[in-house]
């Protein structure tokens, strides 16, 4: 992994923005409650061996391509239904992970599309996120399903793993290799975490200037941190909609955001809309990533 001192330049550039901003007097709570997050940036090209990406196809250890029971999926109005792959378990847990019991095992299935591949090596140390020390994590998504997305953790070896071309029924999304930068996230007005700055007067609109012209740097793709759109704060309408399908309780930030891909990234949703992947609170400590859930929100 990266050293953790990495955040140190996007400190000092979070720091800059509040001084531009009028906040002196709030600046030291306000960094306090930022949260280190990385910032995946698309490259042109799609990735030709091992290495993080987001869509395409990915290395995979063995095993049969995770997806849901076809008795699972969510109606589709007006559609024929896609052709079932051939019969499929779920991919096998590996020690360092429970994981995979987020995939049921299946006859016919409905398969997901790979929304992110992460080698954890290729992450810097997150001040304050436990995740596995070492392998990978795959992100899949399929909006017919349900549920409509997993994480999926294993610890076998590079060498050990094997690019596996998608089923023709899962979801496609444009491949990309990316390269991370890190970034603090602010909490967003409306928030838990907001609430404890207790702003006034003034203050107020420069913070949200200050959130607005943070936001604006990211690339659509964010792993960790505070959510850079308002749909995952639990004090918004849509924001109580989503956390209430997270399983989280309205006014209170019970969830850990993994992973953000607004309708900005280049992943080539069919329809706008911001894709989270997140965990409760106390799962992630744990390693059970079983727990995470996907929710998209238009």
């Amino acid at each position: 992994m990266l050293p953790v001192h990495v955040f140190s330049s996007a400190e000092a550039s979070l720091r800059q923005t509040l001084e531009e901003e009028g906040l002196d007097a709030a600046k030291e709570r306000i960094v306090a409650l930022a949260l280190p997050a990385l910032m995946l940036v698309p490259q042109r090209a799609a990735p030709k061996t091992f290495a993080s990406q987001i869509g395409g196809d990915p290395w995979l250890p063995p095993g049969d391509w995770p997806g849901v029971p076809l008795t699972g999926a969510a109606p589709k109005a007006k559609a024929k239904p896609a052709p079932a792959p051939p019969p499929a378990k779920a991919i096998k847990a590996t020690k360092a992970s429970k994981t995979a019991k987020a995939i049921k095992e299946a006859e016919p299935s409905l398969p997901y599309g790979l929304v992110a591949q992460i080698p954890i090596r290729d992450l810097p140390r997150i001040p304050g996120v436990e995740f596995p020390p070492r392998g990978t994590l795959w992100f899949y998504f399929n909006e017919a399903a349900k549920p409509m997305g997993a994480v999926i953790h294993s610890d076998i070896l590079p060498a050990d793993l094997v690019v596996r071309p998608r089923p023709d029924a899962a979801p496609t999304f444009t491949p990309r290799a990316v390269r991370y930068e890190p970034i603090l996230t602010l909490p967003l007005p409306g928030s838990a975490a907001h609430s404890k700055l207790k702003l006034r007067g003034a203050d107020v609109a420069r913070y949200e200037r200050a959130v607005d012209k943070n936001c604006a740097a990211h690339s659509g793709v964010q792993l960790f941190g505070h959510p850079s759109l308002p749909e995952l704060s639990a004090k918004t309408a849509k924001g109580a909609d989503v956390i209430s399908q997270l399983g989280g309780k309205e006014g209170k930030d019970d969830h850990i955001l993994i992973l953000e891909i607004d309708g900005k990234s280049e992943l080539g949703w069919s329809k706008p809309g911001t894709l989270y992947f997140a965990i409760p609170r106390d799962a992630l400590g744990k390693g059970q990533l079983e727990r995470a859930v996907a929710v998209i929100q238009r």
